[in-house]
């Protein structure tokens, strides 16, 4: 017999493999890609079958997930995955549920239950035998994220640094104009200092025999040049956008590091999808980090314009 904490594991997993499975079979049906289709066909099978195990779990008990919930859901991953794309979709999807897993399969274990503990197993090795397979063929079809180390790497900097830059000079000079000028020079400054770093960098790795990966979309200097270069200016242009609407001084700054976080949060909860590991954790960690680069800027800034009794332009 389950307790309720654990029947509230397992009534939340079996909604949830529902959900999976009536989404992926409406994303196979609005799927173009004729090479996709049937792998998403395939991995709605999977969730189907996943939701009978949670179900007989459950007995009577088990409770489906209303026919709004599931027709708003699905609207909402087909248009992130018109948005950020299948592969990366997909991860999403999955996201949530592998956590749920993992905490209630400490859970039965610590209890001593054996027989939804073999339930979880099993569907875990359903998932490495079948499950990731076809996960790992969907994101051969995704060049971005087989770069998605080059995407967030540039992005990542590109948000950070100019951040930094603006914050000590929003602090320092009162014109908008300059301000965003000279943060868009040091943006396409590290774009092209970026990129020609990772494609000196692969190439590198080429000549001296490492290999990333055996995937024809990765490992090539040209485009994990590109990649970073693109997601770099992309990422440097967020901090500038305050100054673009003529905010100066400490509202300049002030808006730059507020839209920056955001972005930066945004980043992180993806970075986390893909690694699968906490997004709280990783949301903290970077904005403490990011932002405590752009209070070291605006130390620097405020001191610099008293010491050298720089007025404000």
């Amino acid at each position: 017999m389950m307790d309720d904490l654990e029947r509230a594991y397992v009534q939340r997993l079996y909604r949830d493999e529902m959900l999976h499975w009536k989404v992926y079979k409406r994303l196979s049906d609005l799927e173009r890609n004729p090479k996709l289709r049937p792998i998403l066909a395939k991995l709605a099978a999977i969730e189907e079958g996943h939701t009978g195990i949670w179900k007989r779990l459950l007995g009577p008990d088990a409770r489906e997930p209303s026919a709004m919930r599931v027709g708003f859901m699905a609207g909402l991953i087909y248009a992130s995955r018109l948005v950020l794309g299948l592969a990366l979709t997909t991860k999403i999807i999955e996201y949530g549920e592998n956590l749920l897993i993992r905490d209630l399969n400490r859970t039965l274990e610590m209890l001593g239950k054996k027989r939804e503990s073999a339930a979880i197993r099993r569907i875990e090795a359903d998932m490495d035998r079948a499950e990731d397979p076809l996960k790992r063929s969907i994101i051969e079809h995704s060049p971005v994220l087989n770069n998605i180390r080059d995407v967030i790497l540039g992005a990542n900097d590109g948000l950070v640094e100019i951040l930094a830059a603006t914050a000590g000079l929003g602090i320092v000079l009162r014109n908008p104009l300059i301000v965003l000028l000279s943060g868009f020079i040091v943006a396409v400054a590290g774009t092209l200092s970026m990129a020609g770093g990772v494609y000196l960098s692969v190439e590198y790795e080429k000549s001296v025999g490492i290999v990333k990966t055996k995937s024809p979309l990765k490992g090539s200097a040209k485009t994990s040049a590109l990649y970073v270069g693109l997601s770099y200016i992309l990422g440097a242009m967020v901090p500038l956008v305050p100054f673009m609407f003529g905010l100066a001084g400490e509202w300049g700054v002030l808006g730059s590091v507020i839209l920056t976080g955001i972005v930066l949060t945004f980043v992180s909860a993806l970075i986390s999808i893909v690694s699968d590991t906490s997004i709280r954790a990783r949301i903290f960690r970077t904005l403490v980090i990011s932002l405590g680069i752009a209070g070291v800027t605006v130390i620097i800034g405020t001191v610099a314009r008293a010491v050298l009794h720089i007025p404000y332009t």
